[in-house]
């Protein structure tokens, strides 16, 4: 049954490895936010009629797949210890999923800050070299990737069409796309009201996107300790579980076959699924 629960955590999780790898690739013409609303027919409508990324079209099936991999592991489950085998399964493949998945999502975050700073260093470095703000915009993005490119074909709209400065970029704490967007059209803004460089707010935020990852990366290494010993903990019953075994005591069939050993199933997998959620909050904050 545990396989079968790695499984099926797997098969949750890897359409988002999928999206990671497959943002901004060439199946795709690169989006951002509120950019169809600002873009001539023409452009507008290259975008709705632009091709699938082939990961992103690959990626469905995994995740039909992983809803009967996981009913098949619930009643087999159930099959074990009844309902309390189907409880203590589910809640289980809920816990396992969503802490990958913020795994994944944190994972997603960092990669998109690299790429961003990345490519906003190339525009910085095109900007000084005295290329036109879009023309340095469109170079960069040809050589940027991900969210990057993304937010590079944001800032060529932003330099090429005046009706982009009054589209509202969706304001998305946790997207570093929407936040550097936002911080880029203000400065855009600034520069066409007022005469401003453009190029020291472009510098500015690259190394602010830098001064990020440096700060996520340390607080990586500050809490890998507490977080191991989470998992430690919560594989502690299992070990616990293969000494009786070894030692005759035979716990598989007080827990799978009695109506106290049920009741102890559900409450230790809940109590280790509760614990292993609250020491991965506290690990994030």
């Amino acid at each position: 049954m545990v396989i079968c629960v790695l499984l099926v955590i797997a098969a949750l999780i890897w359409p988002l490895r999928l999206r990671v790898d497959g943002r901004g690739s060439a199946g795709g013409a690169p989006s951002f936010p509120g950019s169809e609303l600002s873009a001539p027919p023409d452009s507008r409508l290259a975008m709705e009629t632009a091709p699938t990324s082939p990961s992103r079209s690959g990626s469905g099936w995994l995740r039909i797949l992983a809803v009967p991999m996981a009913l098949a592991t619930i009643a087999t489950a159930g099959l074990l210890a009844g309902v309390a085998g189907v409880l203590a399964a589910g809640a289980a493949l809920a816990t396992g999923a969503l802490l990958v998945r913020q795994a994944l999502t944190e994972r997603r975050r960092r990669m998109a800050l690299t790429e961003i700073a990345a490519g906003l260093r190339v525009l910085g470095r095109e900007l000084r070299a005295g290329a036109e703000p879009a023309l340095a915009a469109a170079n960069a993005g040809s050589a940027a990737r991900g969210e990057g490119a993304e937010v590079l074909a944001g800032v060529a709209h932003l330099a090429r069409f005046d009706s982009a400065l009054a589209v509202r970029v969706e304001d998305d704490a946790h997207d570093p796309r929407s936040q550097t967007l936002i911080r880029l059209r203000s400065g855009w803004l600034l520069t066409r009201r007022h005469g401003l460089a453009f190029t020291p707010l472009v510098d500015a935020l690259a190394v602010d996107l830098s001064g990020q990852l440096t700060a996520d990366a340390e607080r990586a290494g500050q809490v890998a300790g507490p977080r191991m010993s989470g998992y430690v903990m919560a594989v502690l019953p299992l070990m616990g579980l293969a000494l009786g075994v070894g030692m005759g005591a035979d716990p598989l069939r007080v827990l799978l076959n009695t109506a106290v050993g049920n009741v102890l199933l559900v409450v230790g997998v809940l109590l280790t699924c509760a614990g292993l959620l609250w020491s991965a909050r506290i690990v994030r904050r």
